[in-house]
């Protein structure tokens, strides 16, 4: 059950209490009238007016806001097929999978940032078609593209440092895998978004910008990490943690390359931020991603069902305005009786 269920469900519970209140309202009123004169004395006076009217006026107020609540829930029965075309961009998500993703200058390490950042990226997409692509020294195209982001969220959810058997960072082979994910020639409306601390430890990254402008792609670049940089610390086998060390001896220090991702950024014609706490970061990337312009992803058959709170609403008004009417004419005979 969702919160809003729990709001609706109180709702209607305050109906009853509106019930007593208005009887408790009804029952203090008739008392003073039995206090200000006697029951034949009173029946003179009040001779005229219909004693039963404020239990009318009670059942139209109550039920007027029974129907407002039902109209409010707006119910719906019946249905008809309707052709929605879909406009969107494909978007190439490419997560870095290598060691050094491990490093903690982003908390709590920057593979795990990187995945909050993708999820951030789902929430602002209506439409367009994602695709995910893990890389280190290699790449492998884990998910096609796809609409379905509760797919997309299951595998990333599996991503992991050590996916990819062989080690390092080949953003050339990213850029190139992710590039044979999209499924027609158009250079246009579509983007490649990297996650990655920019360690190109291939050196490929001219190569990389050279494939993406032969394939018509933009590349966008999220830097996790910090330029400063950070240990990169992992499991030592048994059941401890320890600093990587290359094959000296010597603890590795990992640093976000801002100067690499920023190249092949602009120089493909896309965009570079580095990942900050929050969704501004993503919201600013998606933003430019937006301006490419969406395209027609196809057209699909949608079933919707038809709105039925007009009548609801609809009896609500007629008792609350019934519920008027009796108030102002009891009034109007109260004021003309002698």
């Amino acid at each position: 059950m969702q919160i809003g269920d729990w709001n609706w469900i109180a709702f209607f519970a305050t109906l009853p209490v509106l019930a007593l209140l208005l009887w408790w309202a009804t029952t203090r009123r008739e008392r003073a009238r039995a206090a200000f004169a006697r029951s034949a004395l009173l029946v003179r006076i009040t001779t005229g007016l219909q004693r039963e009217r404020p239990a009318v006026r009670a059942t139209c107020l109550l039920g007027g806001f029974f129907f407002l609540g039902v109209a409010l829930l707006r119910p719906q029965w019946g249905f008809h097929w309707e052709e929605v075309t879909r406009k969107g961009i494909d978007v190439i998500v490419a997560i870095d999978t290598s060691k050094s993703m491990l490093a903690t200058d982003a908390k709590p390490n920057r593979l795990e940032v990187a995945k909050r950042k993708i999820e951030d990226l789902l929430r602002l997409s209506t439409g367009d078609r994602v695709g995910l692509v893990a890389f280190a020294g290699a790449s492998f195209l884990e998910c096609p593209l796809t609409l379905d982001y509760g797919a997309i969220k299951l595998f990333l959810e599996d991503i992991e440092v050590g996916i990819i058997p062989r080690g390092g960072t080949a953003l050339r082979d990213a850029i190139e895998k992710g590039a044979s994910g999209f499924e027609d020639e158009e250079r246009d409306h579509k983007a490649i978004l990297l996650f990655t601390d920019g360690e190109d430890l291939e050196g490929d990254a001219d190569a990389a910008v050279k494939i993406a402008k032969d394939k018509g792609l933009s590349i966008y670049a999220i830097g996790i990490g910090s330029p400063e940089g950070s240990l990169i610390q992992i499991d030592d086998g048994k059941g401890g943690k320890s600093f990587l060390k290359d094959s000296d001896g010597n603890v590795v220090k990992t640093r976000l390359d801002e100067e690499t991702l920023k190249k092949i950024a602009l120089d493909t014609g896309g965009a570079y931020t580095r990942a900050t706490p929050g969704s501004r970061d993503i919201e600013d990337i998606y933003a430019h991603i937006a301006k490419m312009g969406k395209k027609d992803l196809g057209s699909l058959r949608t079933k919707r069902f038809e709105e039925r709170f007009q009548w609801p609403l609809a009896a609500a008004l007629v008792l609350f305005v019934t519920e008027e009417a009796l108030r102002l004419g009891r009034r109007r005979r109260e004021e003309e009786t002698p």
